[in-house]
């Protein structure tokens, strides 16, 4: 929220202990009630985007940082345990599928990151039982995956925190207008008989 909502958030707050404080006197009046629950409503709601609109992504950024580099360790790991079977084999093929470096991994985008673990995966797993005196077993491809799909299921994560970020902060708008609007055009006449 920026200051002028906050300023208002608290007006809100200030009218909502003043009408909880002489419910006896408007109670009776059924227009008040209505326009006093659609209130309520309304700023409860707006303290809702606002807890919503702190979400941070932070903690969900660094989760998939932590996550890619596990991937691309293991990924190089067995790549390069793919690179020393296939030096030894005379295999150029698996050889060229095997030069990656974790850099190239780290700084890859997310899907292309994922992407490129996931060849590595793939073309070793042919090999994979040759290469236990190179560093490589099923345990370490089938931990590779694990890391790849625990990436996987972290992409799109803070774009959605984001994305709910900029949800909350659109209908915070909405909500003080709808406030706003109640106020000008219903409570503050209701009110009037009350003075």
């Amino acid at each position: 929220m920026n200051l002028q909502q906050t300023n208002e958030l608290n007006m809100y707050e200030g009218v909502d202990q003043i009408l909880t404080t002489n419910n006896a006197i408007w109670a009776g009046n059924p227009a008040m009630v209505s326009a006093v629950a659609t209130f309520k409503s309304l700023v409860s709601a707006i303290n809702a985007n606002s807890v919503a609109q702190l979400t941070s992504s932070k903690g969900t950024t660094q989760n998939k940082e932590n996550a890619q580099l596990d991937m691309a360790t293991a990924a190089v790991a067995v790549a390069n345990a793919g690179k020393a079977y296939a030096t030894d084999t005379n295999n150029t093929i698996l050889y060229d599928a095997m030069s990656i470096s974790k850099d190239t991994i780290i700084s890859a985008k997310d899907t292309v990151a994922n992407g490129l673990c996931q060849a590595i995966h793939d073309d070793i797993a042919p090999y994979i039982a040759l290469t236990v005196a190179y560093g490589a077993d099923s345990t370490s491809l089938t931990n590779l995956q694990n890391y790849i799909n625990t990436y996987t299921t972290l992409l799109g994560s803070t774009v959605l925190k984001k994305a709910i970020v900029n949800t909350a902060t659109l209908t915070l708008v909405q909500k003080f207008s709808a406030v706003n609007a109640l106020f000008k055009k219903l409570l503050d006449p209701l009110a009037q008989q009350y003075k």
